[in-house]
């Protein structure tokens, strides 16, 4: 299970890094695989107010990014919520989620350019698996671009991380997305 809930993860991710690499201004497709697999995006302005967008290239200032690969049936299978960068610290946050809309895998890589602690560049990448109730089944923890000697674990950007969110419906209402997601077609749950 570990191991296919990694798989899924990372074949997911690429769906969406391939569409990233589409021409500048480029829409996203509608459909982005042989499987069916759908890509939405919503973004934040600077205002705070979401709204769904057609392209990783936005004519407009973002606070907040937001990508979901759905399945062929419209359930929500990953969901990408990219922050701006701030003070030249960044984050990625992925949630692999299964048909029941339950959270299965969680990729949460987060850092910095140039960390205030010490001038040094700091990454840091957490990729957990997780079984019934968010039980963590795998945590792999890497630092990435680090120099020789300890890590540093804490500095302006390698905040604490934050707990997951058990299930997609949830993460949604977070984000203030369930409106938007519900007139895009997106279904949380298994459904009939």
């Amino acid at each position: 299970m570990v191991a296919r809930a990694r798989a899924t993860l990372a074949t997911l991710e690429g769906l969406i890094e391939k569409e990233r690499a589409r021409p500048r201004g480029a829409p996203a497709r509608r459909v982005i695989d042989r499987w069916g697999h759908r890509l939405i995006l919503f973004a934040t302005g600077t205002d705070g107010v979401a709204e769904r967008i057609h392209s990783f290239e936005p004519g407009f200032a973002l606070r907040s990014l937001y990508a979901l690969v759905l399945d062929s049936e419209h359930r929500v299978r990953l969901f990408l919520i990219e922050p701006m960068s701030r003070q030249e610290a960044y984050e990625i946050d992925q949630y692999l989620f299964a048909g029941d809309g339950g959270a299965i895998a969680r990729d949460h890589t987060y850092g910095t350019f140039t960390d205030c602690a010490d001038g040094r560049i700091h990454e840091r990448r957490i990729v957990t698996v997780f079984g019934p109730r968010l039980r963590v089944l795998q945590r792999k923890v890497e630092f990435l671009n680090e120099l020789a000697g300890q890590p540093l674990t804490l500095g302006c950007a390698l905040e604490a991380d934050r707990p997951p969110f058990s299930d997609a419906a949830s993460l949604l209402r977070a984000h203030g997305l369930e409106r938007l997601a519900s007139e895009a077609g997106l279904r949380v749950g298994p459904g009939p």
